[in-house]
């Protein structure tokens, strides 16, 4: 059977989320998958419109930050990055003390790009 034309589909059950906490900021696993499992991403912020977006980039961009470890069996990113964290927080003026923020991302295929409305985040305790 001639396949040409196909492409492959990466399918890990849950949703494409990003989590904000005091502890931290962590990506979902299907997020990680659908981005490809990428080394390095960079990180874009638009505070007028609360959107926060990573895209897939390659270790030459100058504003790479380390994404996904190839050699971890677990797949997982958390970023400890405090001043990120601060950065939304205070943004968004969430509680990071008390609570928890699950955002729902999408993702564009063609850009490599997941984007995170944060006015849609979902307060957890």
């Amino acid at each position: 059977m001639n396949l040409s034309g196909f492409e492959t589909i990466n399918l890990v059950s849950g949703k494409d989320t990003m989590t904000v906490s005091n502890d931290g900021i962590s990506f979902s696993q299907a997020t990680i998958v659908q981005l490809g499992k990428p080394e390095y991403v960079k990180a874009m912020i638009n505070e007028g419109s609360k959107q926060f977006a990573i895209q897939v980039v390659d270790s030459n961009e100058s504003a790479k930050i380390a994404f996904f470890k190839r050699k971890r069996k677990n797949i997982n990113v958390r970023w400890n990055n405090s001043v990120l964290k601060n950065e939304l927080s205070g943004m968004m003026n969430w509680d990071l003390q008390s609570y928890t923020y699950r955002i729902d991302g999408k993702y564009y295929k063609e850009d490599q790009l997941m984007m995170f409305d944060l006015d849609k985040a979902k307060k957890n305790p």
